[in-house]
């Protein structure tokens, strides 16, 4: 892929709005969010209901896209008790739109509903029944999960726990006292590997980190509403 001037691929909340109404018929306001691979944007309307508006970067693979957008529809149709971004289809019935921006570049939009209530890390103090409802809500997605597949669940990728022995490449990036921390987990891991194999597998939501959990306004008993970004699944 070409190399990308990073001011070329922005898209300003303007154009945003003008996608939003071109794709979805929908008038709204469009705020940036942050975002490693999209431009995210929240999207207020009059009704005070929200939307998240996703514009991929140019040269993003659709079938990544496509993944997410099936796993959130399946967590939709299968909600056990489960709160998650329900994707959107575009006036076309689509749950991916596909857009070219001022520079010819291909670009693939998706619009998500808007779940209210704050980050995970805003949360302080973290006290006990928040992390359980964490654990709560992570199981609950996970047995939601269960049964759903996806050709691109089954990509190489480095975040994979599954496929972590690829660290054991670069154990001279450390000092040490680090090599033996890690040496230590990495020989475990490969000593695990005949019983690994047997163990059942399905996709996981694979990134519970404070800023992808979206938790309750409840300032004394808040709990885990939410997962967001299944980039990493």
């Amino acid at each position: 892929m070409e190399e990308l001037n990073y001011d070329d691929i922005l898209i300003n909340p303007k154009k945003a709005e003008e996608i939003l109404l071109q794709e979805y018929g929908i008038k709204g306001i469009a705020s940036p969010l942050p975002g490693e691979y999209d431009m995210n944007f929240k999207i207020c309307i009059d009704t005070k209901d929200s939307y998240i508006l996703k514009i991929s970067r140019p040269g993003v693979e659709i079938e990544e896209l496509d993944f997410q957008q099936k796993l959130l529809q399946h967590l939709t149709q299968n909600k056990n008790d489960l709160l998650a971004p329900e994707p959107i289809s575009n006036l076309s019935s689509c749950l991916i739109a596909n857009i070219f921006d001022d520079f010819g570049r291909q670009r693939y939009v998706r619009l998500l509903s808007w779940i209210p209530g704050r980050m995970y890390h805003q949360v302080n103090p973290q006290r006990d029944s928040l992390r359980l409802s964490l654990g709560l809500s992570c199981g609950k997605l996970t047995k939601t999960l269960e049964g759903f597949d996806h050709a691109n669940a089954h990509r190489i990728f480095e975040w994979d726990l599954a496929a972590s022995l690829w660290t054991c490449s670069h154990l001279d990036l450390f000092n040490e006292d680090e090599q033996r921390i890690l040496h230590y987990f990495q020989h475990r891991f490969k000593q695990s590997q005949v019983a690994y194999k047997h163990l059942r597998k399905s996709v996981i939501h694979n990134d519970a980190n404070d800023h992808n959990l979206i938790v309750s306004s409840d300032l004394k008993n808040p709990e885990v509403l939410a997962s967001i970004d299944y980039g990493d699944a």
